[in-house]
């Protein structure tokens, strides 16, 4: 029994745990396994199943070719969002550098991708290597076998056992001591194992000083090395998700959307989805499953599992209590366990827009699920009045119960004004470190007291192409904290933080503006250009809506008329300075003028 070779614990979850860890285990002969469970195994199934009932095909994956150059094609060009393993922005570039057309340089790939090899240059070599720009060179001729699928550079712990046991005559139990000082850095394991491998190539005819270099090398590069079976196993899981993503894109995003729970790489997804033609189709009580569904070529339908205060339960609940299509929120409510589909599920389904085909507004539909609850039993439901939602709202729901926005972005009314003005957040971890500009979101707002008494904020922040976590210490938060408010829209100057060990980018913000008070900095000047004439009328009507935003600390602005083969252009008095803002861009629409801005500098 156990409990006669270690002491033993309950521990917080009430399992029986050992008092000692992994290393002392080991020294009285017990053995520590690690059982993980990979999100992707479902996914790879589900996938497979989804396949066979849409197309008959039933798919072994173990027989599914190695060399598919469709399958290469997309991993050269980085189409990687939703590929196990492959999927940061870092990891797409890597593999536009590198264009992979076989398994071994998957396998590679995944092992090379981490902060050691990459900062030591091994990377570079490996791809420069590859493509011919850089000399394949063996320390000794007896090595190529073991280092040609590298091109003589060191990549796997396997590498190093059997150079060791090729060279220096190393037992493979030996060959895995040395994996196992080098793997944990065990300094005296790693002189013993230095003097053995020395003395035993020594005595194997090969040249003391060269087999000392050699060792250097080894221990210079043996800390980046990677276990080759795991890199193998993962590569396989690559390869078949990127299979399915090149040949069955509709089932691939399909799956990948139901089970994707990190809001950010769900976002990402649906991105992707779009990039590559599809419609999300908004939630629907009466057409949604409770996963994500296939409606069509590259047609999904958004599922209500997926719409937060929902859940799988009662997700699957709500879809097998749909024996006819529902006819409104009361036929609904009626029709459904209200103690399961109670009124925290209600609000979270209007919000999203699943009752949308009632052609009621969702505010009216939230106004009298919060008023008499009698109400929703009653055949009149819509008698009562409601106030209707305005569009922006629906912006701000949808973000609440979907993660992403469906109907309007907050940051469409300022498209056009910050366009070459900001960055986008899906460039974050192609750019170095530096200050860089994004306008954004602010969603998911934590402010927090430090140990000094001082206040900080830690919020998400979202454009229209990603999302990116943020923080604004006391020094800036307590000067931009009117700013740093939930669902505000702001452009802000960030300084940009890879973190090495969570291999994630985080923003520090170091100046907050509204989009009004950024243009204010930013604009020089503002041109109008008409293409048609305008009549008496119309340039009354212009006039006078320009005055409504005179500001004697705008911007100057130019109008340039064009007809025909016709351009002129008029400067107005220098006094007639203009703020800029959404609003105005939005007013300006009735005149088909384009707007633009030139930049000053800041």
């Amino acid at each position: 029994p156990i409990h006669e070779l270690v002491p033993l614990y309950y521990d917080k979850d009430g399992e029986c745990a050992t008092q000692f860890d992994m290393v002392k285990l080991e020294e009285v002969g017990l053995i520590k396994m690690d059982f993980l469970g990979l999100k992707t195994l479902t996914e790879l199934d589900r996938i497979k199943k989804l396949i066979k009932e849409r197309h008959g095909v039933e798919i072994n994956l173990l027989s599914l070719p190695l060399d598919d150059p469709k399958v290469y094609e997309l991993l050269r060009e980085g189409d990687t969002t939703g590929v196990f393993q492959l999927e940061s922005s870092g990891m797409k570039n890597l593999l536009k550098r590198l264009e992979p057309d076989n398994f071994d340089d998957i396998v590679a790939v995944l092992a090379l991708y981490r902060p050691g090899p990459l900062k030591s240059g091994l990377v570079d070599s490996y791809i420069n290597r590859k493509h011919g720009k850089e000399p394949i060179e063996y320390p000794f001729p007896e090595l190529e076998p073991i280092l040609k699928e590298t091109y003589g550079v060191w990549v796997y712990q396997e590498q190093i056992m059997k150079a060791s046991q090729v060279l220096a005559g190393f037992t493979p139990g030996e060959a895995d001591t040395l994996r196992k000082a080098i793997g944990k850095k065990k300094a005296d394991l790693m002189a013993e194992m230095r003097e053995k491998f020395i003395k035993g190539a020594v005595e194997r005819g090969y040249d003391e000083k060269k087999v000392t270099e050699l060792w250097e090398d080894i221990e210079k590069f043996a800390s980046y090395s990677f276990n080759k079976s795991h890199s193998v196993a993962y590569g396989y899981l690559s390869y078949w998700t990127a299979y399915f993503k090149a040949y069955y894109p509709e089932e691939f995003y399909c799956v990948k959307l139901s089970t994707e729970k990190n809001d950010k790489k769900f976002i990402n997804l649906l991105k992707d989805a779009k990039t590559h033609g599809f419609r999300i189709l908004p939630p629907d009580i009466n057409k949604s499953q409770a996963d994500f569904t296939i409606e069509g070529e590259k047609t999904i339908r958004f599922g209500l599992a997926r719409i937060k205060g929902v859940g799988e339960e009662t997700a699957e609940l709500i879809v097998q209590s749909r024996k006819r299509p529902w006819t409104s929120l009361g036929d609904f409510v009626r029709s459904t366990d209200s103690r399961k589909v109670n009124k925290r599920v209600l609000e979270a389904l209007i919000k999203a827009g699943a009752f949308d085909f009632t052609k009621e507004s969702r505010s009216k539909l939230l106004s009298l699920l919060n008023g008499d609850q009698k109400a929703l039993f009653m055949k009149g439901l819509f008698n009562q009045k409601g106030e209707d939602v305005k569009e922006e709202d629906y912006s701000r729901y949808e973000k609440e119960v979907l993660s992403f926005y469906v109907s309007k972005h907050p940051l469409d009314p300022y498209e056009k004004l910050l366009g070459g003005k900001v960055s986008t957040l899906d460039m974050l971890d192609e750019v170095s470190d530096g200050v860089y500009t994004f306008a954004g979101v602010v969603v998911d707002l934590k402010v927090k007291k430090t140990q000094k008494g001082n206040y900080m904020a830690v919020f998400n922040f979202v454009d229209k192409t990603s999302m990116a976590e943020v923080y604004a210490f006391p020094e800036v938060y307590s000067e931009y904290a009117e700013l740093i408010k939930e669902d505000q829209v702001i452009v802000g100057r960030f300084q940009v933080d890879f973190d090495e060990e969570t291999e994630e980018v985080k923003l520090l913000l170091r100046e907050a503006y509204s989009p009004e008070e950024f243009l204010k900095l930013e604009a020089k000047g503002v041109k109008l250009t008409f293409t048609k004439e305008l009549t008496e009328e119309k340039l009354m009507l212009l006039k006078k809506t320009l005055e409504a935003y005179l500001d004697p600390e705008g911007s100057d602005l130019l109008i340039e008329v064009r007809t025909g083969p016709f351009r002129t252009l008029l400067q107005t008095d220098p006094r007639f300075k203009i703020r800029i803002g959404a609003d105005l861009v939005e007013k300006l629409k009735e005149f088909s003028v384009y707007v633009n801005f030139s930049t000053g500098t800041h």
